[in-house]
């Protein structure tokens, strides 16, 4: 299954526009794909990472916005497995970065948005020589990985298990560090493990929710209640 799931991976990369070392630009993404996205605050504690819902003629994503920009990277990706690649797919809540093979939906959407944020050639090329022969990758190349892919810590450090590049051992320490922490110390930029995009909506949400009032699809009240939720007046 995986093999299968990388390849989705590689050729949605490129049908997205984007080559096999280029970094991501996520919210760009969406709007080339046409998903219409909303940022919400779900709580930071929450494991809802976000919603997908599909129909004839939509796609639409919620992200929890009250999870850090690293972690709303890779529910990005994730739901775009849910819209763009899992059969019959009509709506998902979902919780992200758990790779959980019980799950097997939830795991194949999972390793999609790795395999798709953190491609390996580009992985191996920015890790320093010395550091991959011994497999002691130190802290601030994780965090320079972390920064140039975009993603959270736990996406990161799983990807380098994944590939064989840490042991159990060393992922298991790695885990417990508290990132936000060593990236100050480090001096690296802080807003990738911080929180944002409340109320951010990148396609015409407005417009959608005028098509399904005027369709009877719902109610007047459940169409002002929709465009309040993200503070625009009626």
């Amino acid at each position: 299954m995986e093999h299968i799931i990388k390849k989705q991976a590689v050729l949605f990369r490129e049908n997205a526009g984007f080559k096999r070392f280029e970094k991501l630009k996520f919210h760009e993404i969406l709007e080339k794909k046409k998903v219409l996205t909303v940022f919400l605050p779900g709580g930071s504690e929450s494991f809802i990472s976000g919603m997908a819902i599909k129909t004839n003629n939509h796609r639409f994503m919620m992200v929890n916005s009250d999870h850090s920009i690293g972690r709303q990277n890779f529910t990005i990706c994730h739901e775009l497995y849910h819209l763009f690649e899992q059969d019959d797919f009509v709506s998902e809540t979902s919780k992200t970065g758990m790779f959980d093979k019980k799950d097997k939906i939830e795991y194949a959407a999972d390793l999609f948005a790795m395999y798709l944020m953190l491609p390996e050639d580009k992985i191996y090329a920015e890790i320093p020589e010395n550091e991959f022969e011994q497999k002691n990758i130190s802290l601030n190349t994780i965090l320079r990985l972390e920064q140039l892919f975009q993603c959270s810590h736990k996406a990161l450090i799983y990807r380098l298990f994944n590939l064989g590049i840490i042991d159990k051992i060393k992922y298991e320490e790695l885990k417990q560090i508290n990132i936000s922490e060593k990236c100050i110390e480090l001096g690296f930029d802080y807003s990738l493990y911080r929180k944002g995009n409340e109320n951010k909506v990148i396609g015409d949400y407005k417009k959608l929710l005028e098509e399904a009032f005027e369709n009877e699809k719902i109610s007047e009240s459940h169409y002002i209640s929709l465009l309040q939720d993200i503070f625009i007046e009626v």
